[in-house]
């Protein structure tokens, strides 16, 4: 938190996601990026993000003669850029929200149906993330189809591959859909 608690004047506050994937002092990380922003300012990072969202809207474009339809596409590329821009970790299950299976990346059909329209929009960084997270997640993987995993009551095993889940953590921990 930055400013003056005077009433009428400005607080600014600046926000630093910190998780254990990150390593065990995921709290002292959040720390040291919200205080690398506050010395760099509002002005700078509001700027920053400004031409951050300038590139990705022009990355592509369309004509859309419906005006409802048209508002739904914009709506659409805003939430794919608020979920895959900037970031190596793929959005959870129902987004972000913690409540919808605590948060889990949902490998089924959004994850991938985000992908597509990242791909068919030239959004190929921002797809990039979600490819990152699976190789990095790929030796949990590897070890669930070589040593079996276990859902409700069934279970897989194979000689090799790798095997992902529905839902997993943002590590590659495989949680229990309900």
């Amino acid at each position: 938190v930055f400013g003056s608690a005077e009433s009428g004047q400005t607080l600014t506050f600046y926000i630093a996601p910190g998780s254990s994937y990150e390593g065990p002092k995921a709290t002292k990380a959040a720390w040291t990026k919200a205080e690398g922003a506050r010395r760099r300012g509002y002005d700078a990072l509001r700027v920053e993000t400004a031409q951050w969202w300038k590139e990705f809207y022009g990355k592509s474009s369309v004509r859309l003669p419906d005006p409802s339809l048209a508002k739904w596409y914009a709506r659409s590329i805003y939430y794919h850029g608020v979920f895959f821009g900037n970031t190596d970790i793929p959005p959870g299950c129902n987004s972000s929200s913690v409540e919808s299976f605590a948060g889990a990346i949902g490998l089924e059909s959004d994850l991938a149906f985000s992908q597509f329209a990242l791909l068919y929009t030239n959004h190929f960084a921002e797809s990039g993330g979600v490819v990152s997270w699976l190789a990095r997640v790929l030796p949990r993987a590897e070890q669930y189809a070589r040593k079996g995993l276990t859902l409700h009551k069934t279970n897989v095993k194979y000689a090799g591959g790798a095997k992902y889940s529905t839902l997993m953590g943002y590590d590659g921990t495989v949680t229990a859909p309900p």
